[in-house]
């Protein structure tokens, strides 16, 4: 292969790593949320004026696990994650608020799609990324054999269970029909969303006392996410593989004889 030729497939070999589209690959987010607009008086008082950011991992490319009815959990939504896996759809999620810190390696991402666009309460769309498994359906207990991968923190008699990030149908700004199908979108929503803490008591963890669990929610409201993209680790090897052959190709031009 001639220099010039060789300069050219290097070129091109970068190149197309350039063009991979950002969004096949896992794309890395930021979020911040305004105050507290819920909850139960004791925590959204600890909570007040407070506002909660930080970032996390959106993986358009994890496969449909099933139906969150047939996944024992409420029914209508198709839930996206891979059993074992720290490559999950939702995952590296770290973020604080105030002084109090949290992070999850892994969580799912759910949808829930009404194919009508209908502006009905039991009719709307929505996306929920969770960082650890939300209750089953019919119980309000907390099951011993939940992996809670959550490292959260205590705040007063409260301990936090879960964070969850979600959009739905027609709330800060969004449209009613604004997911095509039940699919994992390419981009989460440009609207605002939600963001939900799930407490649980300190003294009373498996909640014996069988307290129905939202019960112990905050949600925060005007969440917005900002994504900058992650390329794969074939993106990176195929850019350098491609810089490499422009490299060899200049030092083998360099070490031509000089010619009249």
């Amino acid at each position: 292969m001639s220099l010039n030729k060789f300069v050219c497939a290097g070129l091109l070999t970068a190149g197309l790593s350039c063009l991979t589209p950002a969004m096949a690959a896992p794309v890395s987010y930021t979020f911040s949320t305004g105050a507290a607009i819920g909850g139960p008086a004791e925590l959204t008082t600890l909570l007040s004026g407070l506002t909660v950011s930080g970032s996390f991992v959106y993986d358009q490319t994890v496969p449909l696990l099933g139906s969150s009815g047939s996944l024992g959990f409420e029914p209508g939504y198709s839930v996206y994650a891979i059993p074992g896996s720290p490559d999950q759809a939702f995952r590296s999620i770290a973020g604080s608020v105030g002084v109090h810190q949290f992070s999850d390696i892994a969580g799912s991402a759910s949808i829930r799609n009404d194919n009508t666009g209908a502006p009905s309460p039991f009719l709307v769309d929505i996306i929920s990324l969770t960082s650890d498994p939300t209750v089953k359906a019919g119980t309000n207990t907390t099951p011993a054999d939940y992996d809670r991968q959550l490292q959260g923190f205590t705040l007063g008699n409260y301990t936090l269970h879960n964070v969850r990030l979600y959009w739905i149908s027609g709330t800060g700004g969004g449209a009613f029909n604004f997911l095509s199908d039940s699919s994992l979108p390419a981009e989460l929503p440009s609207f605002q969303g939600r963001l939900a803490f799930d407490f649980v008591r300190t003294d009373d963890p498996t909640n014996l006392a069988n307290v129905p669990y939202y019960s112990n929610t905050v949600t925060f409201d005007a969440l917005s996410v900002q994504a900058s993209a992650v390329p794969e680790a074939d993106t990176y090897l195929m850019a350098l593989v491609g810089l490499g052959m422009v490299g060899v190709a200049v030092r083998r031009r360099q070490q031509r004889p000089l010619t009249a």
